[in-house]
């Protein structure tokens, strides 16, 4: 906002200039939107990195103006000023109805995947275990609670077998199939964790401790979807529908087990379902529909993951 009203004193921000702010801010939106489209993303530098701006919501963009509202109601108090120009939903920008966000294409995955790789590969970071954990939210389907009370004990990587032991839930105690990607991620992963004992937790925080649901949300998936964001935009494509969470990823195993042409029981027994028409509804999207990404998705799923270790080149995302 200081950018715009910065100029101009109390009495002369009216109506008027709070809707020329509104359309100002629509204006840089779309402007950001056509640069990522065409490839060349606008981008800024804070604190010696590169960020590509994204283009803001109705949602953002109200929400500044409920910034400045607040400011004026305090300049109303003062009686610097009469009324608040910035009151009112005429001020506000239309929210359309907030869609559903899932991945939609196996690109989405593999760049998650690169991004997760990507940040492991970095010391800056000071954690890793990301590819892992994003894998396995993807690959098995967990929900984040249960990411963060898994213990090896219940990863068995000779029998490719995951046992989900405590969840909300009857239908959430389970037994998952590691899918040939998931199984050798999860083997590189142990084979440098330093905690690997049965009672250990395959993903803890620094010090063997448990995470919560903030943590992987905050610490692990939040740092990859904006790497991921920035990969996608680099190669001239579209960043990842915006909302997705730890739970959204899950969403994509769905699909996934459509893709493998996993029969309609035993894919609601490994989501943690009680009706496989649940399952079809609400989780599996475009990508088991569609007969190029169920392809896409049987190769990504019996292929190997991107590599974590500094002395190996990473894998590239397909042009």
């Amino acid at each position: 906002m200081r950018p715009f009203f910065g100029n101009y004193v109390l009495d002369e921000i009216d109506t008027q200039l709070v809707d020329d702010y509104r359309r100002h801010k629509v204006g840089q939106s779309r402007a950001r939107s056509a640069a990522i489209e065409a490839g060349r993303p606008l981008t800024a530098r804070i604190r010696r990195r590169e960020y590509v701006l994204r283009p803001f919501g109705a949602t953002t963009i109200n929400k500044t103006i409920e910034i400045l509202q607040t400011i004026l109601t305090q300049a109303v108090e003062y009686k610097l000023i009469p009324e608040n120009p910035a009151e009112g939903r005429r001020r506000r920008l239309a929210v359309p109805p907030k869609q559903a966000a899932h991945l939609e294409s196996v690109d989405e995955i593999e760049a998650l995947l690169q991004a997760a790789a990507g940040l492991d590969r970095q010391p800056r970071y000071r954690m890793a275990g990301r590819l892992p954990s994003i894998a396995t939210l993807i690959f098995a389907g967990l929900r984040a609670h249960e990411l963060c009370l898994l213990r090896w004990r219940n990863v068995d990587l000779a029998n490719r077998k995951l046992r989900i032991t405590r969840s909300k839930t009857k239908a959430g105690i389970r037994t998952i199939d590691i899918v040939p990607i998931l199984h050798a991620a999860l083997t590189d992963y142990k084979a440098g964790c330093d905690y690997t004992d049965p009672d250990d937790y395959v993903f803890p925080t620094g010090t063997g401790g448990i995470r919560d649901k903030d943590n992987v949300r905050n610490r692990v998936v939040e740092p990859v979807l904006e790497a991921a964001d920035e990969l996608l935009i680099s190669k001239g494509r579209s960043p990842l529908p915006e909302g997705l969470s730890p739970h959204k990823l899950r969403h994509a195993f769905a699909s996934i087990l459509a893709a493998l042409g996993t029969d309609p029981d035993t894919s609601k027994r490994q989501i943690g379902h009680t009706r496989y028409e649940f399952t079809l509804e609400v989780y599996t999207h475009d990508m088991a529909s569609d007969p190029t990404q169920r392809v896409r998705l049987r190769e990504l799923v019996n292929s190997t993951p991107p590599s974590t270790r500094t002395d190996e080149p990473p894998n590239t995302l397909a042009a």
